[in-house]
């Protein structure tokens, strides 16, 4: 099953485990997302760039609040 709007996609894919983490490229070699593990269907999601880039800015933002 594969979802999506505007600005990004969820794919729903069965892999094995360990994959968490892992590069998802397209049929050029570039990334097309992240995949991690989905609980509720025990299987992954690959979570596209655009979601990833929203996440690491708006992370980054907090963690700069943050004293080292």
């Amino acid at each position: 099953m594969t979802s999506h709007d505007s600005a990004d996609f969820v794919a729903h894919v069965l892999l094995g485990p360990g994959i968490s983490g892992a590069p998802a490229v397209d049929g050029y070699d570039d990334l097309a997302g992240l995949i991690t593990m989905d609980h509720d269907s025990a299987g992954a999601i690959v979570v596209g760039p655009q979601l990833l880039d929203t996440f690491v800015h708006r992370t980054s933002a907090l963690l700069a609040h943050l004293p080292t």
